[in-house]
Parts: C-alpha cells; structure tokens; sequence
C-alpha cells in the first residue's frame, strides 16, 4: 500500500487529529495496488497485490534433494502458458487443443479432481498458439481475455457463459503478431483491457454486464502482451500498461490519458511483463534484451520522467520482485540474476548461480522458476543466492514462462499440459 500524507506539524488542533486518525483507518482498509475487492476470494495473477509477494508463512527452509513433495498432478491440459487461479474453493486454469484450436477452462478441486472442463471456443492459432493468459477471479465470477481479442465472464461453479465481447472485432482493435495476451485487472465495478488501435487503445467495461464505461483511444499502437497495475498515486487511480512503442499512464475514472513515456519498438513486440510502483517510482522491463527503467511519476499525477534504466538487465518474458529497497531481476543476455537499488539503480550484487527466469517470493524467500525449468528456492546472504533447494519441472528444458504460484502452502507449477502441485509447508 502506498499512502501520501501530508501532516502540518503546527496543527494541535484536536479535530484535525481525530481527522487523520480516522483517515489512517480508512486506508489501512484500502488497498492502493492492484484493486481486488475481495482478497478472500481472489488471488489474482502474482499473488494479491499483483507484484509478486505471496502473504505464506510456515514454508520449508530447504528442499529434499528429490524436491518437496508432490501431492497431485494433471497432465492433459493442453498447451498454453496459462498460470492457475482461486476461488470457490477451486483452482482454475486454461488450455488449448491444438487439434481442435479449442481452449477449455479447467476447475480442480483442492485435492486434484477435476470438477468440469468448459470449452470457450476457437482460440489464437498463427504465431505463438494456444492461449498464454491466466483467468482473473472474483466474486463468483471469472474473466478470460483469449488471443483472439474476446472477453469472456464465467460462473466458477459450473463454467456457465455469463457475458461475452469480442471486442477487437466490436471495437475495431488491432491484434498483435502473436495475439493478445494480458492477464486482466478489476477496480470497483470495472474490468480493463488493452485491444490496441486508433478508435479504442484501452477499455472499461462494466464486470457484471459487459458493457462499454468508457474507451481511451490510441494511435494505431498494439497490445504488447504487458498486465498491467492499477496505482493509487496522491489519492487518485491511474491504469498503467505498456503498448508496442509506449508505457502510458491512464485515468480510471474516464480514461483520459494522464501522461505516455515512448519506448523503443520493441523485438517481436513484446512487453511481456508487469510494471511495478512504489512510492511514487515506476519500473518496467521491456523485454527480449531491450533492458528496463525506472521512471519517477510527477506528484500530480500527469507526467513521468526516467531517472536510471539498464540496458542488459531485464528477462526477455518475466517479472521482477522487490524486497524493500531491493529490487531482484534477471538478465537475458548475462543470463543471471541482479539485485538493484530500487531508488539509484545502483548494482548491489549480481549471481550466476541460477539462469533467467520469474521470480516471486514468499516467508523471507525467493521462488525462482528459470525458462530452462530449473525450480529454486533461494535466500539472500552475504550478498549472494544461497540455494536452500533445487529439482526440475515437468516437461522440457525450455519454454517454462508460467507463472509459479503459492497459496496455503502449495506451490504450483505449470508447463503446457501438465499442472504439477507440491507441499512446501513445514510439518
């Protein structure tokens, strides 16, 4: 949660003190993130803030050789690079026939069993096939934006259709090389997206019935695979994202565009990766060896200025973490990992201990999964990885860009058809 007070320290007058006292209690309500009005039920897509923190404790200090145990595994998904998510006492997921170039949703229960398969229908087949987003979760609901630019609404008790969009046909979007991929946001009553184009960049639909808030327009740029944050900053709300060539800054209420940073065009048109905001700064990671940056947001709100990039600090698909002021990122072309000041930029220490790779994190650990498949648990020392524990995910050594997951002492992993499910809890 990021909060901006602001405090005069001439004031005793008692009102003004039970005011912020007050307000202190609304926000310590609120969450300033990414916006999910109901945690219990939601852990959306790199966990609940959206930044790669999973709120686990209790968890393994070391792994068997072998590696924790598994508890349950599904090895007919299909492909795709769709993570899992929660709710209803379900874990949800998605995958994609390539006979058929069907996608399905799948619900499991906690313990494996497969509840009910629903097909959404005829999914992104050119480049890149098979659908890569993960569904977003929320009361009694759940999203699905497909390669093709549709938008799907689900009960997650059966899988029955509630609402459908297709919205890059609707609203004259413009598809990427590979199809869109995003992994969806919600604040309040609205579901945004990014289908590209001149007419209709950014949209807000109403998450209950599907239709059109409000559209930003764009100048023909395209969905650049980049989830986006919903920020809190000075007391207002703006939805971030990165296109093909901009990062760019919009207002929730209205979709009015706050500000745009230009980005160099990037390799395949690819931004897959999520920003991340902390007290007023903004990181980003282009993608395939283009670097990232870290930009400071003015405190109104309308503008942004870049204050330390690298340029071979970056994965080419994949997030980063921060841990204080610790910032914890990989690199694409030194295929290692760094840990940057989060306010200088400045290189603290760098290791090779493990390959490029996502990252999040949880109980005072690092969870690494690198894209050859090599899964790590790691601990910060010394400035250094210390590696509390490593074994190998299922499927090939390569092309391992899910995102790993942890709830209630469960981590999850998924590799095109297969979902395995491991206990990492201390017993």
């Amino acid at each position: 949660m990021n909060l901006w007070l602001t405090i005069s320290k001439k004031s005793n007058d008692m009102k003004s003190i039970q005011t912020l006292i007050l307000s202190l209690i609304v926000l310590s309500l609120t969450s300033c993130g990414s916006s999910q009005e109901n945690p219990a039920e939601s852990l959306q897509w790199r966990g609940p803030n959206r930044d790669g923190i999973f709120n686990e404790k209790n968890l393994l200090d070391e792994w068997p050789e072998q590696g924790p145990e598994l508890l349950w595994k599904y090895e007919q998904l299909g492909a795709g690079h769709s993570s899992v998510a929660f709710g209803g006492e379900k874990v949800f997921t998605l995958g994609t026939n390539l006979k058929d170039s069907v996608t399905s949703l799948f619900a499991f229960s906690n313990s494996g069993e497969l509840l009910w398969k629903k097909e959404l229908g005829k999914e992104w087949m050119t480049t890149w096939p098979a659908e890569r987003s993960t569904p977003l979760i929320l009361d009694g609901k759940g999203y699905v934006f497909d390669g093709l630019g549709v938008m799907h609404c689900f009960s997650i008790e059966d899988g029955t259709l509630i609402w459908q969009r297709r919205l890059i046909d609707e609203l004259a979007g413009r598809n990427s090389q590979h199809g869109v991929h995003e992994n969806l946001i919600i604040d309040g009553n609205r579901l945004f997206c990014t289908i590209g184009g001149e007419e209709s960049n950014i949209i807000a639909l109403d998450k209950e019935t599907g239709e059109t808030i409000w559209v930003s327009k764009g100048t023909r740029e395209m969905n650049a695979y980049c989830s986006p944050i919903i920020i809190e900053h000075f007391g207002k709300k703006y939805y971030i994202t990165m296109t093909f060539n901009a990062l760019v800054s919009v207002d929730v209420e209205n979709g009015e565009v706050a500000w745009k940073q230009e980005l160099a065009e990037p390799k395949y048109g690819i931004h897959a990766s999520v920003p991340m905001y902390h007290e007023g700064l903004l990181f980003i990671i282009e993608g395939y060896r283009d670097g990232s940056r870290m930009f400071k947001i003015a405190d109104d709100g309308l503008s942004a200025e870049m204050i330390w990039r690298h340029d071979s600090i970056g994965p080419q698909m994949g997030d980063a973490v921060r841990i204080g002021n610790d910032l914890y990122v990989s690199s694409s072309p030194k295929r290692k990992w760094f840990c940057i000041d989060w306010y200088t930029g400045d290189i603290k220490f760098s290791s090779d201990k493990l390959s490029e790779g996502t990252i999040i994190a949880a109980d005072n650990k690092l969870f690494i999964e690198t894209y050859k498949g090599v899964l790590a648990m790691v601990k910060v020392e010394n400035n250094d990885f210390t590696i509390l524990g490593t074994f190998l995910a299922p499927g090939k050594k390569g092309d391992h860009y899910s995102q790993p997951v942890i709830k209630d002492g469960r981590l999850y992993i998924r590799y095109m058809d297969t979902i395995c499910v491991y206990d990492i809890r201390k017993k």
